[in-house]
């Protein structure tokens, strides 16, 4: 069954350079932008979770890792089965910023309260500790004179672009690759259709502050190939102009991940620990035409369960918060089953 997954808009108002105003938003730890401080390669920025899959935000480019665990749920209810257990399917699209600069300043806020730790593998140049959730981002000058900002709001992502005064949106060119189709439906909404469903944009909504008013800028997607741009009706030149299309994801999949708890145990504070297994919880390897082939891992050649790393969390004694949690991965299929009581 298909189940739509909505990153949906989340009005944020930008007055021009004498006056900003931006609206507070409530943020999840469990769909934050990870910073990137060294544990993947120097290209990606951040990653994030939504129900579907993973976006990895990279230099140049957003990488949306879809995935269907379906097989593997099917597997754990039905444990006893002699069928032959089916592979679990994902697929990767990339949307490429055409034309777009390398990103050096970028501004974090909202950092989440919890951080994590990565020691994956054997290289300890590639460990990480401490590394946090932020929920909202700012890459500065993706295009000159244009920011790029991610936000995250409890389970929905979004992103938008803050064109500033005098500048050209028109340098604004998204190039989708990966995908089986990709058309601008009756509505005006691009439509990227993969195996695993679609990622669709709604119609962008473009608009400015202009004496503390929000004026509605018309624009809408315009096709060309796998490319995509924005038409633009009248603007005011001299105030920040923001687009702001509206990103869903209607998938297959139920769960973008899952994970079996081993083992569990109390500390002597009253806080929990558990221990398992977590499946897919490493950067995905890409077909032959990405922009990066290297994967975290070793193991590749399970079509049914994928790789595993093991996994130990510790809980707050009411059980309402989890204080930390680590992988101990390595790329050998871990699972935790032995975990430390």
């Amino acid at each position: 069954m298909r189940i739509k997954r909505v990153l949906s808009l989340l009005l944020l108002c930008t007055m021009n350079s004498a006056f900003a105003q931006e609206i507070s938003h409530a943020h999840s730890i469990h769909h934050a932008f990870i910073e990137n401080k060294g544990q993947w390669g120097d290209h990606i920025l951040f990653k994030s979770h939504f129900d579907g899959g993973n976006l990895w935000v990279q230099q140049k480019k957003m990488l949306f890792h879809l995935q269907d665990f379906s097989a593997l749920q099917e597997a754990h209810i039905k444990i006893k089965s002699n069928k032959k257990q089916k592979p679990n399917r994902q697929t990767l699209v990339h949307l490429n910023f055409v034309g777009a600069n390398e990103v050096s300043n970028i501004s974090k806020s909202s950092p989440t309260r919890n951080y994590y730790n990565y020691f994956l593998g054997n290289d300890k140049d590639k460990w990480a500790s401490e590394v946090r959730g932020y929920g909202e981002a700012i890459l500065h000058d993706l295009y000159a004179g244009i920011d790029l900002k991610l936000i995250e709001e409890l389970q929905q992502l979004k992103y938008e672009f803050h064109v500033q005064p005098n500048v050209d949106p028109n340098v604004i060119e998204l190039e989708y690759v990966g995908q089986d189709k990709i058309s601008i439906d009756k509505k005006g909404n691009l439509i990227v259709s993969t195996v695993l469903g679609e990622i669709i944009e709604q119609k962008p909504y473009a608009y400015q502050i202009v004496n503390a008013n929000i004026r509605e800028v018309k624009c809408e997607f315009v096709l060309d190939g796998s490319k995509v741009k924005f038409r633009l009706g009248g603007y005011n030149p001299d105030a920040i102009l923001v687009i702001d299309p509206v990103l869903i994801f209607a998938t297959y999949s139920k769960s973008p991940t899952d994970n079996f708890g081993m083992t569990a145990t109390y500390g002597y504070d009253g806080t929990a620990y558990s221990g398992g297994m977590i499946y897919g919880n490493a950067y995905p390897t890409p077909f032959a035409g990405a922009y990066d082939v290297n994967s975290n891992f070793t193991v590749q050649d399970n079509p049914v369960y994928g790789v595993t790393d093991a996994f130990i969390s510790k809980y707050s004694a009411d059980g309402t918060n989890m204080i930390w949690t680590t992988f101990l991965g390595g790329g050998d299929g871990n699972q935790g089953t032995e975990t430390a009581q």
